[in-house]
């Protein structure tokens, strides 16, 4: 049984759960009401590609859960190149992108705030996606920014920034500090190592590794996360 803190591999693990439900919900409402697609009768030729759904579970600085999100996502990697498209188009902003904005923000004094978006449909070529940052010149530009956004578009206006793609930061006056604690613990919890100590450097000083040649081969993704 999956717990509430999981999340979902497949549909067939979502289903079992109201909230992973609702959140299906939504976003089918979402992809309905921006007419993302329309129904036509299919083609002969190429075949039509499946769907799937991914699921995540959104929580703030504290590691408080605040959303269930699902996002409903088309096969992109069993397409071709050429045929069934033609661009790839992935709106991925990339981490050091993302610590410059909030140097800047920190720099210039701004506040920072946090815009989620409710329907997320792509081709699942890159996995990857963010929500939306905000910043600008004082609290009165940014509320009327996040206005206008919200009144074009379906989102969650989630305030000030506490957390963004794992990352979790606490805004002061004059500084912001990031941290990724929950990322860290969901590792130590994997690797059964909740109770360890903690230590300023993690090996023994002066360890010297040999290659194991008569060990049995493991599975490298799992060391890649």
């Amino acid at each position: 049984m999956l717990s509430f803190n999981e999340e979902p591999k497949n549909f067939k693990e979502a289903r079992v759960n109201k909230k992973w439900l609702d959140a299906m919900k939504t976003e089918i409402n979402s992809i309905e009401n921006n007419n993302t697609w329309k129904l036509v009768p299919a083609p002969k030729d190429p075949k039509p590609k499946g769907l799937r759904w991914l699921y995540k579970i959104k929580r703030n600085m504290n590691g408080t859960i605040t959303r269930y999100k699902s996002c409903l996502v088309a096969k992109g990697y069993v397409q071709d190149k050429g045929i069934d498209f033609d661009e790839i188009s992935a709106p991925v902003a990339q981490l050091e992108t993302i610590r410059l904005l909030i140097a800047l923000a920190v720099g210039k004094g701004w506040d920072i705030h946090h815009l989620d978006v409710k329907m997320t449909f792509y081709m699942e070529i890159e996995k990857k996606k963010y929500d939306l940052f905000v910043t600008g010149i004082s609290l009165e530009f940014i509320t009327q920014f996040k206005r206008l956004m919200l009144l074009q578009f379906e989102m969650s206006d989630l305030g000030e920034l506490t957390c963004y793609v794992g990352i979790e930061l606490l805004q002061e006056n004059d500084c912001v500090n990031m941290k990724q604690e929950g990322y860290d613990m969901k590792i130590l919890k994997e690797a059964n190592m909740q109770e360890c100590n903690a230590t300023q450097c993690p090996m023994e000083p002066g360890l010297k590794l040999s290659k194991a040649e008569d060990d049995p081969e493991v599975e490298a993704t799992y060391y890649k996360k």
